[in-house]
């Protein structure tokens, strides 16, 4: 289960480089936005089979999109913070040291 690949990830790093002050503003006020909810009904209706083909245990299944979601949005936001000064290709880099594989 490798969503976090530069395939899918560059599209994104893109989308939010060219709008980090809307990025920011989301992010700032995701609770005003029902940010939260939307993350639920995206581990419910994506993320969840895919953990369970993968034979991840229920009870362990939002811990772990916890840490990837929070971890990943955290790490993105400190980008927007600094204007996006680092190149996507880095960034990257940095996503995939951050990220244990098999």
């Amino acid at each position: 289960m490798f969503l976090i690949t530069p395939e899918y990830m560059y599209p994104y790093l893109n989308f939010v480089r060219e709008n980090r002050r809307l990025f920011r503003l989301m992010y700032q006020k995701s609770r005003t936005l029902g940010t939260e909810k939307m993350y639920g009904h995206l581990f419910e209706k994506i993320f969840s089979p895919i953990l369970d083909k993968f034979g991840v245990s229920n009870d362990q299944q939002s811990y772990i999109m916890t840490f990837y979601l929070k971890g990943l949005i955290g790490l993105i936001d400190q980008w927007v913070n600094d204007d996006c000064r680092m190149p996507n290709e880095l960034l990257m880099e940095v996503i995939d040291k951050c990220i244990i594989k098999p």
